[in-house]
């Protein structure tokens, strides 16, 4: 594989014996083999940066090989679901965990290579970015972004540059806004281009924070980090229930004062917050669906009163739940 161009995505289809689709310009390449099952989503922006959405399982383990010619690519690489191995020619090579921040900068004419374990779900989001990178979007966050990419790796003498980061959790959040969009045509594009530069600047934080030694709370080790994973899926499938503190603490054996401590710390939140926050996400995305009727979304992000559901929507997104209907209906 070269970079994230026609001929590279052509390489990945035959060597997984994929087929592939395009929409929205974005090129889908599945396959259900002896291989294994899955789906990559790959799409390019056209100015120097792409990106890059495995979901695989793969029945043996899977060497997926790269070697860079005329550019070496920036990636960063962050690991959904799963684990596999990094390896640079036949040097020893290193496990990337879920949840884990990776950033590598490639040097040409060397093989590198994603070892990926047999029978084992992955979910793999890697952006791209070539050395004449020229964004599109014009915001100020995203041209600082650009100028410390370029100052941090692209213009790096050191050909080869690898960062295992920390486990982070706010670009698992990114992430997972990113695979929920349900926009068409244009706009989605447009979203997808937004999004990956705020994914990317997520990316460059953590490894700004791991780079200045940024501490974890004193009573949070690295162990009960692993274990704030555990929180966080819980909240993410019960929405629709009620969620109590004691309820996080017997699914993740941690002590409730280490877990308000771990989301102050990752979220700037307390739990409370943080799911009211989701719930409220969450409704948005059902009430744009115009599937539901107002009641029946009160039961499905777990409030069981109309009225505080509708109290809590206005404080979140200063308009009533009935009227953000009605003006996506008018279109005002």
């Amino acid at each position: 594989m070269d970079s994230l161009g026609s001929t590279a995505i052509e390489k990945l289809k035959n060597a997984i014996g994929a087929t592939m689709e395009t929409k929205w310009g974005v090129y889908y390449l599945h396959f259900d083999n002896h291989i294994g099952k899955g789906t990559i989503e790959v799409l390019n922006f056209d100015r120097g940066l792409g990106c890059m959405h495995w979901k695989a399982i793969f029945y043996k383990e899977t060497c997926i090989s790269m070697s860079f010619v005329s550019v070496s690519p920036l990636e960063f690489i962050y690991l959904v679901d799963g684990s596999l191995h990094f390896n640079r020619g036949k040097r020893n090579s290193q496990t990337v965990r879920s949840r884990q921040n990776l950033i590598v900068s490639y040097k040409t004419h060397e093989e590198y290579c994603y070892a990926f374990p047999q029978d084992e779900y992955i979910e793999l989001h890697v952006i791209q970015i070539l050395p004449n990178l020229k964004f599109g979007i014009s915001l100020n966050k995203v041209m600082c972004i650009d100028q410390e990419v370029k100052k941090r790796f692209l213009e790096n003498k050191v050909p080869l540059f690898v960062h295992f980061g920390s486990i982070d959790l706010f670009i698992l959040e990114k992430i997972k806004e990113k695979n929920a969009c349900c926009l068409e045509g244009n706009l989605y594009g447009i979203y997808m281009e937004g999004i990956t530069m705020e994914i990317l600047s997520l990316q460059l934080s953590e490894y700004e924070k791991f780079h200045y030694r940024q501490k974890l709370p004193q009573n949070l080790n690295a162990q009960d980090i692993e274990k704030i994973r555990a929180v966080y899926d819980y909240i993410e499938s019960n929405l629709h229930k009620s969620i109590v503190i004691r309820d996080l603490v017997y699914h993740s054996g941690l002590e409730s004062k280490k877990i308000q401590s771990a989301f102050k710390h990752f979220y700037d939140k307390t739990v409370n917050s943080y799911i009211t926050e989701k719930r409220m996400k969450l409704a948005v995305q059902l009430l744009e669906k115009n599937e539901y009727s107002i009641s029946q979304i009160c039961d499905m992000i777990g409030y069981e009163s109309k009225s505080y559901f509708s109290k809590k929507f206005q404080e979140y997104y200063a308009i009533k739940p009935s009227k953000y209907v009605l003006a996506k209906k008018t279109g005002s």
